[in-house]
């Protein structure tokens, strides 16, 4: 997505320095594992829709168990959650040695304020396993609003001027 936006807005991205590699990379590939994770919640969801509603005929036929999809869900954040941890250190070791290609990290911009609530929710993900109260729906929930904010940071690291 990142990607695809980059080419419509032309925005050019400094990945000279080794923070910005690590950055980039970090960024992508766990955006990869919590877009996993958004379509597992998706899945999820479906099943467990299907399910209440055993009375109607089936309209999804062959998903998976729901727990194997609890599983996915907090395999898929287990895997992102450490990659985003990495991204936005490398993002903030980035912006003081290069301040110009990363922008200002002291000033509260919306994209350091969306991808703190990412990793806020990714972290609640990672920890439904510890509470009963979060399992299930609740962390299929969580992990789209996870992605959905994750797409939003995007979106401002794309509209946003770099400083």
């Amino acid at each position: 997505v990142g990607g695809v936006m980059g080419a419509f807005f032309q925005r050019s991205f400094h990945v000279a320095s080794g923070w910005g590699i690590v950055h980039l990379v970090t960024v992508l590939a766990g955006s990869a594992c919590f877009a996993a994770g958004c379509v597992g919640g998706c899945v999820y969801l479906l099943a467990d829709r299907q399910l209440r509603r055993k009375h109607e005929a089936p309209q999804w036929r062959g998903l998976p168990a729901l727990a194997a999809m609890e599983r996915f869900l907090q395999r898929c954040a287990l895997l992102g959650f450490p990659l985003l941890t990495i991204a936005i250190i490398s993002g903030v070791f980035g912006a003081v040695e290069n301040p110009a290609a990363f922008g200002n990290f002291r000033q509260v911009s919306p994209k350091l304020i969306l991808a703190a609530a990412v990793w806020i929710i990714y972290a609640l993900v990672l920890h439904v396993r510890f509470a009963p109260v979060f399992r299930g729906r609740r962390a299929a929930w969580l992990s789209i609003v996870g992605f959905v904010l994750l797409l939003g940071t995007f979106v401002a690291v794309i509209r946003m001027p770099a400083s």
